[in-house]
């Protein structure tokens, strides 16, 4: 659940020659009428008349006419031409295998269709904590995701409306029914934000050679793809990936990871890529004012990224840039944003509970409250191995699944929900039936039941026995 308080459409009609001759005209009707006419005249004329294409250059210098062709015969030949181009190219893909082909990504809402919008500018969104760094794969942080989110793009990611995974990077691909393989093809409009084209060869480097590359710090992304067993590059735009093992996950994972321009960060050694603070390039609507890693961004100062001019998909961010400022006091950030310093700001849960029902406050601000993908899950982490490490360390209580189980049931998450964060966070039940989570029925959060957990901690004590616990 995220709480958010944000500060609260142009129309440019054009006037061609038609709209001018039907307004001069006085009756439209009359004017079409006699506009109608005239075009029909005009096509016959066309028709009527043979169509010479001159190609010089030929030997001796001599123009070349073809053989004079039917203005219709050239409109199919031209309707021909257009169908064949859009036949789409299965050559890359596996026979007897079915391909899943992919619309182009449009924006959620159109920022055109609200009132009062315009185009450019700039909107600041203050975080509540520092970040280390935006460099990708090495930053582990929610403020660096919102960032690198609008910089990086990766094969597919998940519609916020169907919840569905969908092409972003990729047209189309190919998913073995066993699982044990995935053949993409890559959209071939895809550039990165220097203008250079996104390649296969892109997406087989960045999970080769940089995250799999031990030298490198991204320890994190490396532990969870381990799956992926080797990247094969087949053309320009498709690739095969192999996995070692068939999971759930191997879809979403090898399609959600960031594709990163090798031509810009193989040109650093490993060493500079872990002390590195700002480097960040890719193919999204957004970009870094400077990509020199002599002048890359640093903590401390405000993020400033901006519209990616070459941005290669339909729709180029409405913004001109956006700016992410630092302000780690929760009182000093709500006089920050009151002020006119940001324009989007996560309260805390007293400060969202007062302002909620403040009607001066909403005059001119907004406050949200809601759940998303990129909302997050708080959870308990149980410490279950071995205490001094293996192999002569002593289990944890927390090894027995009994222990664990009891000690959840003593929980009263709706009491936390409600008097620690003010209402601005839901459980896990709750998500689950928002449709926002995936989660099994099996792994449905456990409900409060003191009296059965003190009644499981009776069998034995905390450290462990051969009694045990009674669940």
């Amino acid at each position: 659940m995220t709480a958010s308080l944000n500060r609260c459409s142009r129309s440019n009609p054009r006037s061609g020659e038609l709209e001018g001759a039907v307004a001069a005209g006085g009756d439209s009707s009359t004017s079409l009428s006699e506009l109608r006419d005239e075009l029909n005249a005009l096509r016959d004329a066309i028709i009527a008349r043979p169509v010479n294409v001159y190609v010089t250059g030929a030997s001796g210098g001599a123009a070349m006419a073809p053989p004079a062709t039917d203005a219709s015969d050239a409109w199919e030949t031209a309707e021909r031409s257009v169908s064949k181009s859009n036949e789409r190219d299965e050559s890359w893909a596996r026979p007897g295998v079915a391909i899943d082909w992919q619309e182009p990504w449009a924006m959620g809402s159109q920022p055109a269709e609200v009132p009062g919008f315009s185009d450019g500018g700039e909107f600041t969104e203050i975080f509540g904590a520092q970040l280390p760094r935006i460099t990708p794969y090495l930053s582990g942080d929610v403020y660096s995701r919102r960032i690198t989110d609008q910089v990086l793009e990766s094969m597919a990611a998940y519609d916020p409306d169907t919840l569905k995974l969908r092409g972003v990077l990729a047209d189309a691909w190919q998913f073995d029914p066993d699982g044990l393989w995935l053949r993409v093809h890559l959209n071939p409009d895809a550039r990165f934000s220097d203008g250079v084209p996104l390649t296969a060869e892109d997406v087989r480097w960045t999970l080769e050679d940089f995250v799999f590359n031990e030298r490198i710090e991204a320890e994190r992304s490396r532990s969870i793809l381990d799956m992926i067993e080797d990247v094969e590059v087949l053309s320009d735009h498709a690739l095969e990936i192999t996995f070692n093992k068939a999971l759930f996950s191997n879809l979403s994972g090898a399609l959600g990871n960031y594709i990163l321009p090798k031509h810009y960060y193989s040109q650093f050694e490993e060493s500079t890529i872990n002390q590195s603070t700002g480097l960040l390039m890719g193919s999204g609507r957004f970009k870094m004012e400077s990509n020199d890693p002599d002048n890359q961004w640093s903590p401390g100062s405000d993020v400033v990224i901006v519209r990616n001019e070459r941005y290669w998909g339909n729709e180029k961010a409405p913004l001109d840039s956006l700016r992410f400022k630092v302000i780690t006091e929760s009182v000093a950030a709500l006089v920050g944003f009151r002020n006119g310093d940001g324009d989007m700001l996560t309260p805390s849960s007293s400060q969202y509970s007062e302002l909620r029902s403040n009607s001066d406050f909403l005059t001119d601000n907004a406050i949200y409250k809601w759940v998303n993908m990129r909302s997050g899950n708080g959870f308990i982490g149980w410490q279950c191995g071995r205490r001094g490490g293996p192999p002569d360390g002593q289990w944890t209580p927390f090894h027995d699944k009994r222990v664990r189980r009891a000690m959840t049931m003593t929980l009263d998450r709706e009491q936390m929900i409600r008097e620690i964060y003010a209402g601005s966070r839901c459980g896990l039940d709750r998500a689950e039936q928002s449709q926002l989570s995936s989660i099994q029925s099996r792994d449905r959060p456990l409900a409060l039941q003191p009296r059965r957990s003190s009644r499981a901690s009776q069998g034995g004590r905390l450290g462990g026995s051969q009694q045990g616990w009674r669940a």
